[in-house]
């Protein structure tokens, strides 16, 4: 366990919010600081990184991370939208908290997805609020897209209560041959690793707990109830996002560049990735036919490197 990993554990959930307050507080003032990045460059950055017109794309987004942005979470948007094109499409999350969306339906006032807001950073949610974006029917992992297939990508998630299954939006970006952008992102807040464990057979362990029954009030103002399962708690401190896993996603992000076909490119000022859905999947299933999971030890990790 590196250094770093050792001092947040030993933080606590309270002393990780501040850490993660004070952090986001010296970005924003670093960022003040730095030269402007234009839309119009934000752009060039994203053909040159081999996004072209027609893509599908799931984004995962750091604001923060990617320096002065002239315009702000809009004009990353914007320039993903420019980027595809109107036979392309977007999809970024919208999750919001398990915990408070079971007791906001055990309460009676169950979320209302046409207007509760993610909690993925600010460009994941000004997406989720722009023209045209529709927003997939799950409590609390719902994705939200824009463009040509976007009501394809959304249209199936309520009809499993896992979150990745075959027929969710992140299997079906699979389907529809689309590509995985990390903009200022690790290989921590992924979403996709889930796609091997649910919508693929073979995977070793049941990452979910038992199900619950959920109210909640769908993009198209239907009340909707059903049983959805959650990640259970007792897999997340072996999960590839935890807090001590850095070297789990160092390790990942190595796999994907030699063995996926995972792409370097600067966006902004800061770090960004791409690889394509099919190789990111295929590069899970390798990992998992070898014994490797988002959820295994160094040893295991060991082996494939």
């Amino acid at each position: 366990m590196s250094v770093r990993s050792l001092a947040l554990a030993r933080l606590g959930p309270s002393g990780l919010r501040t850490a993660r307050r004070v952090r986001h507080w010296y970005r924003s003032a670093r960022r003040a600081f730095m030269p402007a990045v234009s839309p119009g460059r934000l752009l060039e950055q994203l053909a040159r990184a081999g996004v072209s017109r027609g893509d599908a794309l799931v984004v995962h987004a750091a604001l923060a991370r990617l320096g002065n942005i002239d315009g702000g979470a809009a004009a990353v948007v914007t320039a993903l939208i420019e980027a595809v094109g109107p036979d392309g499409t977007l999809l970024m999350p919208a999750y919001v908290d398990r915990d408070a969306a079971v007791a906001a339906s055990a309460a009676g006032r169950p979320i209302d997805l046409r207007v509760e807001p993610g909690r993925q950073g600010a460009v994941a949610e000004a997406f989720r609020q722009w023209p045209g974006v529709r927003r997939s029917s799950h409590p609390f992992s719902s994705m939200c897209a824009w463009g040509a297939r976007a009501e394809f990508l959304t249209g199936g998630h309520d009809r499993d209560p896992r979150v990745c299954h075959a027929d969710s939006p992140l299997a079906r970006l699979v389907d529809v041959g689309g590509k995985v952008l990390g903009l200022g992102v690790d290989m921590g807040p992924v979403s996709f690793y889930h796609v091997a464990e649910d919508a693929r057979d073979g995977f070793p362990i049941d990452p979910y707990d038992e199900g619950t029954a959920v109210s909640y009030v769908d993009a198209g103002g239907s009340t909707v109830r059903r049983t959805v399962r959650a990640y259970a708690p007792r897999w997340s401190d072996r999960r590839i996002d935890a807090p001590d896993r850095d070297w789990m996603r160092d390790a990942m992000g190595r796999y994907l560049d030699v063995h996926g076909g995972r792409r370097w490119f600067t966006f902004g000022a800061g770090p960004a990735w791409i690889i394509t859905a099919p190789s990111f999947l295929s590069c899970l299933q390798e990992l998992t036919r070898a014994g490797v999971t988002i959820y295994s030890d160094p040893q295991a990790w060991s082996a494939v490197q």
